[in-house]
């Protein structure tokens, strides 16, 4: 487990990097759809972040870090090419 530590601390900032230049709205949406996927208990922060993904990606297998980081990352990216037009929709249905 010592040696894959440092590559999940890698895969944890670099998600937490890509959430972290996400616009309000967008972020917060990613932020709420991390919450619906895992089904957390509570909500997840942008604060909280990056232990929240520690822990979970402690319980995967290689091949499991492997597809949760891909589908975070394929997530993030819909956010972050989500028109606004759109984003407005959906941050209105959340309320």
């Amino acid at each position: 487990m010592s040696q894959t530590q440092p590559l999940l601390s890698q895969i944890v900032a670099d998600i937490c990097a890509q959430v972290d230049v996400l616009e309000g709205p967008r972020q917060r949406g990613f932020l709420d759809w991390l919450q619906a996927h895992h089904q957390a208990g509570g909500p997840v922060s942008s604060d909280g972040l990056q232990p929240y993904l520690e822990t979970r990606f402690k319980t995967l297998s290689p091949m499991g870090v492997v597809w949760e980081y891909r589908l975070l990352m394929d997530e993030i990216s819909w956010w972050r090419h989500l028109n606004a037009e759109r984003l407005i929709r959906i941050s209105e249905e959340g309320r």
